[in-house]
């Protein structure tokens, strides 16, 4: 029986390769991280939904810097074992981050970037997550970040409703941020992401979903803290790879 998966970027195909392998279950949300000592704390929830034995894998863990199509380095491996069915288990493990890839720019305590998870078996049921939280932005402000691809072709954004007091939209004028109103546009070259904040102490969360021409579609996660004094934030790099780096810029 093919369990049901909650997260969009699943498609069919995928759970008929997992289905056919009888891999163990992993979602974008049971990929979790901590930033410690130039390195990520990284864990794995699995689970096995299949009334029989999952197969026992290798998984190859891919780090990138934050943003859409960026192209992972595989910076660890790990073994998927055997579970019963029902059963689930964490795999906890290490990364060591390049200085490149520490250096994401954003006036957060946690790692913005992005991390890839794909079974040796069967590649195609890879699982991508992209996240910049608790990011510090100017209460009953604007902060406005830029989505800067690394060719010229064309893409579809589209962004997520926000908590009540929060505002953001897209615009493609970077001059122009005030202008940053559409919720969804097709885009060629850079485009802005303007977010206002209410008062300080608000959080909320933002999701960014990027399609590239193929039909690509990947989703990026932000949350977001309002405080009266926030960090400045740094001058992120422009990756050397194929991808839409997002980094944050003056509003």
């Amino acid at each position: 029986m093919t369990p049901t998966l909650d997260s969009p970027i699943f498609e069919e195909t995928i759970h008929v390769s997992r289905s056919r392998v009888l891999l163990p279950l992993i979602r974008p949300q049971d990929i979790q991280w901590t930033l410690h000592d130039g390195g990520l704390h990284v864990r794995l929830q699995l689970h096995n939904p299949w009334p029989r034995l999952s197969v026992p894998d290798r998984m190859t863990i891919g780090v990138a810097a934050f943003g859409a199509f960026v192209a992972p380095r595989p910076a660890a491996r790990v073994v998927a074992p055997p579970l019963q069915p029902g059963e689930a288990t964490a795999l906890d493990f290490r990364i060591p981050l390049r200085p490149e890839e520490r250096d994401h720019g954003f006036p957060t305590f946690h790692w913005a970037g992005n991390l890839d998870v794909r079974f040796e078996s069967a590649p195609e049921c890879a699982v991508e997550v992209h996240r910049a939280l608790g990011v510090e932005v100017l209460a009953n402000g604007a902060s406005m970040y830029m989505a800067i691809p690394d060719s010229n072709n064309k893409y579809h954004v589209s962004l997520s409703s926000m908590a009540d007091g929060w505002r953001a939209g897209l615009g493609r004028d970077p001059r122009g941020p005030q202008a940053a109103t559409a919720q969804e546009a097709n885009m060629r070259g850079p485009c802005t992401i303007l977010v206002h904040a209410p008062g300080a102490g608000s959080e909320a969360a933002l999701q960014a979903a990027f399609m590239r021409v193929d039909g690509k579609q990947v989703p990026i996660e932000f949350s977001f803290l309002a405080v009266d004094n926030p960090r400045a934030a740094c001058r992120g790099r422009r990756p050397g790879r194929s991808g839409i780096r997002v980094l944050p810029a003056q509003a």
